[in-house]
């Protein structure tokens, strides 16, 4: 799941609990960003069987390990709510940081994609570089862009977040 899915998933399931509704009234008003039916009907038999929600979500890869061990914490102490409190708050701010930080490279992109794409313009004009040529070049700068997005930003923000609930 994206920022935005993740802050969506716990503020459905946060408001959910506060009002009152079981875990499976819940997930019966689909939460699940992705839709998937097989995932809505395992996480809905858990109950039944006995197992932890929080086990079948991180099964599901809907969250990760240390949201696992939170989520379980808060089942077993019975402070279910204000953890998915603590995840749904944490979670937005984290989606409107990352979408902001995004708004804010809008500029220097727009830039380096008009350097990519216009740049080698005369050498293909004048016959030096091959259509092919210019094609590739352009294609592997901005797979080449699109790695280093994900490597630099994307990757740092999803590892720092276990860092929200360490003092």
């Amino acid at each position: 799941m994206n920022f935005q899915e993740r802050a969506s998933f716990y503020q459905n399931l946060y408001t959910g609990i506060k009002l009152g509704l079981t875990l499976q009234q819940i997930l019966d008003a689909r939460v699940l960003s992705d839709g998937s039916d097989i995932v809505q009907d395992e996480i809905k038999s858990q109950p039944d069987k006995g197992g932890s929600i929080a086990r079948v979500f991180r099964q599901e890869g809907l969250i990760t390990a240390w949201e696992e061990e939170l989520i379980t914490i808060g089942e077993t102490t019975g402070r279910l709510e204000s953890v998915l409190e603590r995840l749904d708050t944490y979670c937005s701010a984290e989606a409107i940081i990352f979408t902001q930080i995004k708004s804010r490279l809008v500029y220097p992109f727009l830039i380096l994609l008009f350097a990519i794409i216009l740049l080698p313009l005369p050498a293909l004009f004048s016959g030096s570089l091959p259509m092919m040529g210019y094609g590739l070049q352009v294609g592997i700068s901005l797979l080449v862009i699109r790695l280093l997005f994900q490597s630099l930003l994307v990757k740092p923000l999803e590892k720092a977040v276990i860092g929200a609930f360490n003092s």
